[in-house]
């Protein structure tokens, strides 16, 4: 297969709700977006999710890796199921599309990107929106699947 000179790397951020993903091509930012569902059941929320991440990788190619952040312990055992499930399908479409993935836990990337292992939304947020203006008013999942790309942009020279 022929791959892309652009060198494509995505940030992903998931919930029970939702999958944002960033996408960097060589270092550069260039697209952003929610997979939403909504879904009452968890489990067709589960499958509606991992039907459009499918569609989403099917429909944007050139991906050379995916950054996804780590699973989150919830107070409530069916939120961090259902957490789980979605970031274990997302890893499992990398690996049935070939494309290299690395979970990442919230401490580091926040560390490494935003200067301190404890940033709280407001120090993401600040951080993010003084480097991309253009991404004011988007959803906190957005702020943090930006950091969680320029994590592995960092980690990887993308």
């Amino acid at each position: 297969m022929k791959r892309s000179l652009n060198k494509a790397l995505l940030g992903i951020d998931c919930d029970t709700k939702k999958i944002a993903i960033t996408r960097f091509e060589n270092g550069t930012l260039k697209s952003w977006g929610l997979l939403t569902s909504q879904h009452k059941v968890a489990q067709d929320r589960t499958f509606e999710l991992y039907g459009l991440f499918e569609n989403y990788l099917k429909n944007n190619k050139g991906i050379d890796r995916v950054m996804i952040e780590e699973s989150l312990f919830a107070n409530n055992f069916w939120t961090s199921k259902t957490l789980t499930e979605v970031i274990s399908f997302c890893k499992l479409l990398c690996h049935l599309n070939n494309i290299t993935f690395e979970i990442v836990y919230n401490t580091t990337w926040k560390k490494e990107i935003v200067g301190s292992g404890k940033a709280s939304k407001k120090d993401i947020a600040d951080w993010v929106l003084k480097k991309y203006p253009q991404l004011k008013g988007e959803k906190q999942d957005i702020l943090d699947s930006v950091c969680i790309g320029l994590y592995g942009v960092k980690k990887y020279g993308y």
